[in-house]
């Protein structure tokens, strides 16, 4: 609410809304260093972009435009609600993105040293839970497809294992 007090001691109020309205996000699957669009009204108001990680949150400054904020999603952000940060320091959830973090590898063994048909291949790395097939050289030329694994967590680490096909 607005209020306007006269000299005199007068007031005249009117209601009005400063929150920012959010229409939408595009897009809600994201990968880090990906740029979004927060579209919708009222962004004046906005500083930054809060997206939820590991340790909190990040922020990240923004310079909005009429009808929509663009703001490149930050390497540690984690899937979940994000946020508009105001100039008065409040927060408004914009909404949700799904952060689609790629996998790294830090390492592949086979058994024995020996990539050959039947032989167990672990993978080590980081984010490999989002790995669904696994493209290989085949011992008899082509490619290979490798579907059947068995992903195992070690806190911020991972071992993605199979065995080596025709």
């Amino acid at each position: 609410t607005v209020v306007l007090t006269t000299k005199y001691g007068k007031e005249a109020s009117v209601d009005y809304d400063f929150n920012p309205v959010v229409d939408s996000i595009n897009p809600e699957d994201v990968i880090p260093g990906m740029q979004i669009t927060i579209s919708g009204q009222k962004f004046d108001l906005v500083e930054a972009v809060v997206f939820k990680n590991q340790w909190g949150y990040t922020e990240v400054p923004v310079t909005p435009e009429d009808n929509a904020i663009r703001v490149e999603v930050p390497s540690d952000a984690y899937s979940g609600e994000v946020k508009l940060k105001l100039m008065n320091g409040s927060t408004v959830v914009a909404g949700t993105i799904n952060v689609l973090l790629l996998p790294t590898v830090t390492g592949f063994v086979a058994e024995n040293n020996k990539f050959k048909t039947g032989s167990k291949v672990t993978i080590s790395g980081t984010n490999l839970n989002n790995v669904q097939s696994i493209q290989l050289a085949g011992l008899n030329g082509g490619t290979v497809e490798v579907t059947d694994f068995e992903i195992t967590n070690y806190n911020y680490n991972q071992t993605l294992t199979f065995i080596f096909p025709d």
